[in-house]
């Protein structure tokens, strides 16, 4: 190869490229074919350098720490999608960087774009049988990187995600994904080598609905101003052990092993990095901030400031808006009461009045009993359990009975499994214990506050009393326990209207959202649904109904337990 070429490559990145492209038309066929395989390389390769504030905070605890979770969280506009996909080529073997559909991955501008135009990657795999993957294979300064843009819409893709071990793992816009599909993702996150580190970086703005509400919950120390360890500083790591979906981490001191419900279990270190729109000078000229400025409420304040507090509005169909639920949890939480013991503040109470039971039998649904004393709510750690704790109908109704020693009347969603639940209960309480049936139409007479809209079934009534009650505007003061699953459960759910009638989206809709079923939610609603607005006329055929039901599930039961048996003796 001509000498000036070698000259030319010795030249600084930004004078390179330009200037071998201009040699082209000089050189003979075997000099070009050289040079085009040297620029080909060369276009494989890049040299990044984060901007001053969060994207070298980041880059630094990803090089210099173990640290386990990143959140990159704030603002739109800081640049996280670039300094993403720089630090997952840069700093492990086998990263994959999610978006939550491929749209988001191919749209102008998005990730795919950016790895082709901007970071010169060049070419790439695509993977049909995934959606459309796209998958790079580089070499960044000596070390072979296997890097890969994908997405997970929805629990099919997610299926697709086992058994790929990934060092790196990147949730870019994280608050559009339930929590469980970051979770289960994780499940299989190792190295390909069995050498470096492996690490999950989380970076999103505040979520625009209750599918992302996880968030604050995980990095609740840095972003919460009522999480009881803010504020952490950026980059403190710390320490939490984490539970069943919906509920918070428990935070500790240290990777433990620790004793968290009679197991040994280990913390995950977790940290935050803030994301700042004015440290990226792409946006310096503030033409920008004035397009955020045109957004309505609370879209202009979550990505112009990065605000995680002001609201969580899915759209105009949410049933209950999130920032009534949590000035409810704010007046539990300032009522001198909430100061006391579990056992000694309901003592204060007295009797209490009413008690909603969402009930489960195994699998990865909770048992939840809340209790209600006039406008408070009382729901304690020991009254949601994991399913398999109330296995069949006989367990969950004593599970229920424990927490009616004290009076009051209950309200047992009696749909499936709760059936059983119910009839058990029952049994010499016939007084007291109701049973719920969501799919039953409400009284004909059953209306909204402005007495024009009615419900076409009992459960689009039980979310409906619960925003009337929890309305502001309606002067009612009801105080919801802060347990971290009830903002999400209660904001996800959404409506429209049909016919006059108020109807709400299937509860599978609320699962897809959420990642898990809103037991704890909906034991909370049903202690505020007075049982006088239960069907009257359907109350004569209730033990028809249950005598079906509870058949069926005795029948199940004893299924599940003989396949189980079975499967012990084989």
């Amino acid at each position: 190869m001509p000498l000036d070429v070698g000259k030319v490559l010795a030249l600084p990145e930004a004078e390179r490229l330009p200037a071998l492209e201009r040699l082209i038309d000089r050189l003979g066929p075997d000099d070009r074919e050289e040079l085009v395989a040297r620029v080909r390389k060369l276009r494989r390769t890049f040299s990044w350098k984060p901007l001053p504030g969060g994207q070298e905070l980041l880059r630094h605890l990803v090089r210099n720490s173990d640290v386990q979770i990143i959140g990159n969280l704030g603002e739109a506009g800081p640049g996280k999608t670039h300094s993403f996909l720089c630090i997952a080529a840069e700093e492990f073997e086998n990263p994959v960087y999610y978006r939550r559909n491929f749209v988001a991955l191919s749209q102008a501008d998005g990730a795919i774009d950016r790895t082709v135009e901007t970071l010169k990657w060049g070419r790439y795999g695509k993977d049909k049988a995934s959606g459309g993957s796209r998958t790079w294979k580089l070499s960044i300064r000596g070390k072979k990187r296997t890097v890969s843009l994908s997405a997970i819409p929805d629990e099919k893709a997610l299926r697709r995600v086992r058994g790929k071990g990934r060092d790196g793992l990147f949730f870019d816009e994280a608050a559009e994904f339930p929590e469980l599909y970051v979770r289960m993702a994780v499940g299989w996150q190792r190295t390909r080598s069995g050498r470096g580190r492996t690490c999950l970086i989380i970076g999103s703005n505040p979520p625009a609905s209750a599918e992302g509400y996880w968030l604050l919950a995980w990095f609740g120390p840095w972003i919460d101003n009522e999480h009881e360890l803010y504020p952490t500083a950026a980059g403190v790591i710390r320490w939490a052990v984490f539970r069943g979906l919906g509920e918070a981490p428990l935070w500790v001191d240290g990777p433990g092993p620790h004793t968290v419900d009679g197991a040994q279990r280990w913390a995950t270190s977790i940290t935050w990095v803030p994301a700042f729109r004015s440290e990226n000078p792409i946006y310096a000229d503030g033409k920008y901030e004035r397009t955020l400025d045109m957004l309505p409420e609370p879209y202009r304040s979550q990505l112009a400031r990065g605000d995680f507090k002001i609201g969580l509005r899915a759209d105009i169909r949410q049933v209950i808006p999130a920032e009534w639920i949590r000035a409810a949890q704010k007046r539990w939480r300032e009522n001198p009461l909430s100061a006391l013991p579990r056992d000694a503040r309901r003592a204060a109470l007295g009797v209490p009045d009413q008690h909603g039971a969402d009930i489960a039998h195994g699998g990865a649904d909770s048992t939840t009993v809340a209790s209600r004393w006039g406008d408070r709510v009382e729901l304690d750690a020991d009254d949601v359990q994991p399913g398999k704790v109330t296995p069949d109908g006989p367990a969950a109704a004593l599970f229920l009975l424990e927490r009616m020693v004290a009076g009051g009347v209950a309200l047992v969603d009696a749909n499936g499994v709760g059936a059983s639940a119910y009839e058990f209960a029952k049994q010499g309480n016939e007084a007291r214990v109701y049973p719920f049936i969501g799919s039953q139409a409400p009284n004909a007479n059953e209306k909204d506050r402005s007495g024009l809209l009615g419900f076409n079934i009992m459960r689009a009534l039980l979310y409906w009393n619960g925003r009337e009650l929890l309305d502001p505007a309606n002067g009612r003061k009801i105080e919801l326990p802060p347990h971290p699953q009830i903002v999400g459960d209660l904001s996800s759910a959404k409506h429209e209207l049909r016919t006059g009638k108020i109807t709400l989206d299937a509860k599978d809709d609320q699962k897809k959202i959420l990642g898990h079923s809103p037991d704890v939610g909906e034991a909370v609603l049903l202690s505020l649904l007075d049982v006088s607005r239960l069907p009257r006329e359907l109350a004569a055929q209730w033990g028809d109904y249950f005598d079906g039901k509870v058949r069926a599930a005795h029948e199940r039961e004893a299924a599940e337990k003989k396949a189980e048996e079975d499967r012990r003796k084989a």
